[in-house]
């Protein structure tokens, strides 16, 4: 197949948000455009935009087969891939994509509407000062539920200290609060199975002072009520909710086998030794083993097929979406004493039975060096990727690099790609003054 130059391209993303009404502003002060604007509204040499700028340009990017269709038949109504390992990153709505810049002093999401094309602020309030006590996007961390954004509210008054767990539509509207802890433990939302939400809460012992070491799992039907108790403690244990919250694949620590749990009757049956539960998807649990990614049906787990061998490099970036799966590949590019190995990764699609594959993308420069990729999304027409070019870091191929050495700590660049076309916008993960522009809106 002939190789696609990608030119320039993790979202570590818990997506961050809030869930109580957008706090009004009576007369705001407001910063004039000249205060908020330092420098020309353009990409840089390598086309990589802020994302004030397009904002601010109003400059959009469509995607066949999304752009012009109304958001109502975008919306998601099937229930996403739930994740054993609470994989973060772009929060696809089917309609939308939210996502959160790496920025410390902004934790508002930006939202790319498929059909309009746009991006925008999530909080679309211009008087909202976007708080993270007041405004519905910001503050918390927000996860997929089908038809309902999940959110875990943190409130840490002088009155009062609490986190909550809040249900929304998805465009974030009419917040219903269905649990709320006394301010003494941590909420850590694992998933929605059915019409349950599951959720960890870290509590303290009194006797060893500020520090988490109780971790009992808890499920809560999702229009609320009484939340229950499923495992007293989940410490280092690995799970994940399936057959429509009735039970747990889990994995206890203590002899490493992992097990059916039914939560009705507290049965617990051997399913297998040196797997991990890692998604539930279309009626499949997909579970990792030595030698590649397995899958079994929820309502027979004794039939179950080997999916990927060693061509996923990394079985955890496996994502599911529609009626296909998509994996990162990576090869040696080129090998170093003093800087160590460089890898050539590759993106793949295949059949939710690993047949059909299919090479959708190979990630490098204009100047044949590849890039280094941290992440991706995808619904099948568009790729959102996150990346760093080689002269980010140092390497072989960028030995005089004196910058920081964390990554963590390094603006990268999203690539948002029309797949069919390849056409490709591409933005910074830092923000040059998007505080200003919260005023502008």
């Amino acid at each position: 197949m002939k190789r696609i130059r990608f030119l320039s391209w993790t979202l570590s993303l818990c997506l961050l948000f809030s869930a109580t009404a957008c706090n009004r502003m009576e007369d705001p002060d407001l910063p004039s455009e000249t205060e908020s604007v330092s420098g020309p509204r353009e990409p840089d040499k390598h086309g990589v935009w802020y994302m004030e700028d397009l904002i601010a340009l109003d400059r959009g990017f469509s995607v066949e087969g999304l752009y012009g269709k109304p958001s109502e038949t975008l919306k998601r109504t099937d229930q996403p891939a739930s994740y054993q390992n609470a994989i973060g990153g772009a929060l696809d709505t089917g309609a939308e994509i939210y996502l959160t810049l790496n920025h410390s002093l902004m934790a508002l999401p930006i939202v790319y509407n498929k059909s309009a094309g746009t991006f925008s602020l999530a909080c679309v309030d211009p008087l909202c000062e976007h708080d993270s006590e007041n405004c519905i996007w910001n503050g918390s961390s927000i996860f997929p539920g089908g038809d309902k954004l999940i959110f875990v509210m943190h409130n840490d008054t002088p009155e009062s200290s609490w986190e909550g767990l809040y249900v929304c539509d998805l465009t974030g509207s009419d917040p219903q609060k269905v649990y709320e802890n006394n301010g003494e433990g941590m909420i850590s939302f694992k998933a929605r199975s059915g019409d349950y939400l599951f959720f960890s809460e870290g509590r303290f012992d009194p006797e060893q002072g500020d520090t988490y070491v109780h971790y009992p799992l808890l499920r809560i039907p999702i229009d609320g009520g009484d939340a229950e108790i499923v495992m007293e403690d989940t410490s280092y244990h690995q799970y994940l909710a399936f057959d429509e919250g009735r039970k747990l694949l889990d994995v206890d620590p203590e002899d490493e086998n992992c097990y059916i749990y039914d939560i009705k009757t507290e049965k617990r049956t051997l399913f297998g030794s040196g797997i991990i539960p890692y998604a539930v998807y279309e009626g499949w649990i997909y579970y990792i083993a030595e030698d590649g990614l397995y899958r079994a049906l929820e309502t027979q787990l004794d039939w179950n097929m080997k999916v990927l061998g060693n061509e996923a490099y990394s079985r955890w970036d496996t994502r599911f979406s529609g009626y296909r799966m998509y994996y990162l590949h990576k090869t040696v590019f080129s090998e170093s004493e003093t800087y160590g190995t460089y890898y050539q990764y590759e993106l793949y699609s295949a059949g939710l039975n690993g047949g059909d594959r299919q090479l959708i993308r190979i990630f490098e420069g204009d100047d044949g060096i590849p890039v280094r990729v941290h992440d991706f999304w995808t619904d099948g027409k568009l790729l959102l990727v996150n990346y760093e070019q080689y002269w980010n870091f140092k390497n072989e191929f960028n030995s005089k690099f004196s910058g920081t050495a964390a990554s963590s700590s390094r603006p990268t660049t999203y690539a948002l790609i029309d797949l069919s076309t390849g056409e490709q916008v591409l933005f910074s993960s830092d923000y040059r003054n998007m505080l200003a522009h919260f005023y502008q809106s």
